[in-house]
């Protein structure tokens, strides 16, 4: 008789504990593992075939702006929740904006993510991987003339869209914009507790699972996310290590 009470949960061995669960700070396979569970990506790469297929975007395509360089345009879902996990309760609820209004992931919230990860200040070593969008390399290299504001992303929640625009034409940028440092990021989380806001109790995410325990040099525990969209078809509630 299968013990109903008890969770469906992984023992996972994680090796080592992952440095970051921050997508713009993450280089290493452990902490890649961590913030996939967590973080939805613009796309994802099917494991089978290696497609790329969608996942917070629904669909892309290329084009071109006025000086005719090469552009990307993601319509994005609007209907994946950013959520936080409360470590004394146990449950897991829809983040809220200043007027109370739920949170769901946006179009802007990308255009953060992108520009943060590319935000010299914020140290990410996969910095690089964004130099193919136009004026990312000048501005992460710390020019003077270039600002955050002339890097080639652009977002508008209204239509629910993010528009990356390239420095040279990349018919393969779809698949850079399923990795971590593209993900959309929790700018109000990380304004309030700055690099405290990866941390269980403060992180928001909007993936298959939550934060739910980091003992840093003890245990790193997820739980299943109840408000996630495909909450049904994710099987294990737990992941323990």
């Amino acid at each position: 008789v299968m013990d109903e009470e008890k969770p469906i949960t992984l023992n996972w061995n994680w090796v080592t504990e992952p440095p970051t669960l921050d997508p713009s700070l993450t280089t290493d396979t452990t902490s890649v593992d961590g913030t996939q569970n967590l973080f939805v990506g613009l796309t994802a790469i099917d494991p089978v075939t290696s497609e790329v297929i969608p996942y917070l975007a629904t669909d892309w395509a290329a084009g071109e702006d006025e000086e005719g360089n090469q552009t990307w345009t993601f319509n994005l879902r609007d209907d994946i929740a950013w959520v936080k996990y409360d470590p004394n309760t146990g449950e897991t609820t829809q983040e809220v904006d200043e007027e109370g209004n739920p949170r769901f992931v946006k179009p802007s919230d990308v255009e953060y993510g992108v520009k943060r990860t590319i935000n010299p200040d914020t140290g990410s070593q996969y910095a690089y991987v964004l130099y193919i969008i136009k004026n990312a390399q000048e501005v992460n290299e710390g020019s003077e003339e270039l600002t955050l504001d002339d890097v080639g992303v652009t977002s508008d929640d209204e239509a629910g869209t993010v528009t990356f625009t390239l420095a040279t034409p990349a018919p393969f940028f779809p698949s850079i914009a399923s990795m971590w440092v593209t993900y959309p990021m929790p700018q109000w989380a990380i304004d309030e507790w700055e690099n405290k806001w990866i941390e269980a109790g403060l992180i928001s995410t909007n993936g298959p699972y939550v934060l739910e325990e980091w003992i840093h040099g003890g245990s790193l525990n997820f739980v299943k996310n109840p408000l996630w969209i495909n909450a049904d078809d994710v099987q294990i509630e737990r992941v323990e290590g």
